[in-house]
């Protein structure tokens, strides 16, 4: 959805019920749904909509349905987050890979930082992990040189990796 006014870290009072107002449709919306679906009742234009979208995911529409109102969520900045990580990955892309390839590991592992990150150095979780590859304070004291997490920050460090032979 697309939210009126400007759009910052934090969002507006009017914003945050906007988004609470469209959960909250989508939830009954699904509520409802399952109810029909289950008594076998008669099925609006909207809910052959939604039943054909729950389809197209492959998923068996019962598994779908079942519960799917509990799990209405919003997440704000998805597509912008995954096309600035695009673009900050072409600059990792070819130097990752010689990593990896000289690692003897498989170069798609140059995609995790995308994932992990969306390719921001300086990325921090609320879990603790650390950097654009997300090394957490133990994995960091396996991995990284000296077991320092702040080395983490650094994505061209490699960590000691032994070559697959």
């Amino acid at each position: 959805m697309v939210l009126p006014g400007y759009v910052d870290e934090s969002l507006t009072s009017e914003q945050k019920e906007m988004i609470k107002q469209r959960c909250d449709f989508w939830k009954v919306q699904l509520f409802v749904l399952e109810s029909k679906f289950r008594y076998h009742a008669p099925l609006n234009p909207i809910d052959r909509q939604i039943i054909a979208k729950l389809q197209s995911s492959g998923r068996q529409l019962n598994s779908a349905l079942n519960g799917a109102a509990e799990r209405v969520r919003s997440q704000r900045g998805t597509r912008e987050r995954f096309i600035h990580g695009l673009e900050i990955s072409r600059r990792y892309d070819g130097p990752f890979r010689k990593i990896f390839r000289d690692a003897s590991l498989p170069e798609d592992l140059a995609y995790l930082p995308h994932v992990e990150s969306s390719f921001q150095p300086a990325a921090k979780s609320s879990a603790g992990a650390m950097g654009m590859w997300q090394f957490t304070k133990g994995a960091a004291k396996t991995f990284m040189p000296g077991g320092r997490v702040d080395l983490c920050l650094d994505p061209f460090l490699q960590p000691s990796v032994q070559p697959i032979t």
